[in-house]
């Protein structure tokens, strides 16, 4: 068994016999790209039981009922909503932004919900040992494939967009200044302004900041390339540190900024694109800055975003 089923075994354990997972376990609530968590093995194994369970995960209330089921067989998720949690297993963004919501889905929660599918379903220890391995199995063709890393931005299928361009009118959008920004249950998307101006859009997500801001390029020469390298450049230069690195929205910065006043380290990171005649670029702020992934809604965020240079408030880069 590996260590990190080893760990999922122990956090199930630790709920049948004290009601909760013991806080001190190593790693328990960490996520990686590059190696198999505790956390990213307990939510593969809840697909994987769900999937065992209906062959696959058809429309309809079938993964509700089974969810439901399990919820019933534990404590501590009586106030999530299981339509959510069938959202989160079928990848329905929109739907299970909710549960980031504060008392929403954690990962202690996402281990209790296992607890409960391993209940519901009166496993055996080695049912559990084999679902775990199966789910670990899933959990490293993922991290081989590198699929949730590649770069996936303005490639045919996903935006930004130009309003000339065709872009999918489906998903509602706030219209503020130059950018039309997706809306998302539990996301507050809120002017970006200096002085009397708006330069931009700020979405307040819980513990996250990003802010989207569109630059016109006009015969300059800009691209999101000279960006990063004045990035970089004004980094150094206020006493910082900035790296340039590759993931899901592309070439990115990551930068560590010595914030005026106190003095503390304020981790950044910046990603952007380039569009007919702007750069889009994104900023964001808090928990996951520095992570070599993009949190799932801001990755929806800045690809479903609609750029409207007509507005007479657009910047200039």
């Amino acid at each position: 068994m590996s260590e990190s089923a080893a760990q999922v075994r122990e956090i199930l354990r630790h709920l049948e016999t004290e009601g909760g997972p013991r806080a001190s376990l190593p790693g328990e609530r960490q996520w990686s790209w590059r190696r198999v968590t505790p956390g990213m093995l307990a939510a593969l194994a809840v697909h994987t039981a769900v999937s065992d369970e209906l062959g696959g995960l058809p429309d309809g209330d079938g993964v509700e009922r089974v969810l439901a089921g399990a919820v019933a067989h534990t404590r501590g998720l009586e106030h999530v909503d299981v339509g959510d949690l069938a959202a989160l297993l079928r990848a329905d963004l929109v739907r299970a932004s909710r549960l980031d919501l504060p008392g929403g889905m954690t990962w202690e929660g996402c281990f209790r919900l296992l607890d409960g599918l391993v209940g519901a379903r009166r496993m055996s220890s080695a049912d559990v040992d084999d679902l775990l391995e199966r789910a670990e199995a899933a959990c490293r063709r993922i991290l081989e494939s590198g699929l949730m890393t590649e770069s996936r931005v303005r490639d045919g299928e996903y935006g930004p967009w130009d309003v000339s361009e065709s872009w999918s009118s489906d998903v509602g959008r706030t219209a503020v200044g130059t950018l039309r920004v997706p809306r998302i249950p539990g996301v507050d998307i809120l002017p970006y302004r200096v002085e009397d101006s708006t330069l931009g859009a700020t979405a307040k997500l819980v513990g996250v900041r990003f802010v989207l801001q569109a630059f016109q390029v006009g015969s300059t020469g800009k691209t999101w390339r000279s960006s990063r390298q004045g990035i970089m450049a004004n980094a150094v230069a206020e006493g910082g540190e900035a790296k340039e690195a590759t993931h899901a929205l592309g070439p990115e910065v990551m930068a560590r900024m010595p914030r005026a006043g106190d003095g503390k380290t304020v981790e950044l990171k910046f990603v952007g694109c380039d569009g007919p005649g702007w750069i889009l670029r994104g900023m964001m702020s808090g928990a996951g800055a520095m992570s070599d992934i993009i949190d799932a809604r801001i990755h929806f965020l800045f690809t479903h975003t609609v750029v409207d240079l007509r507005d007479p408030e657009g910047a200039e880069e």
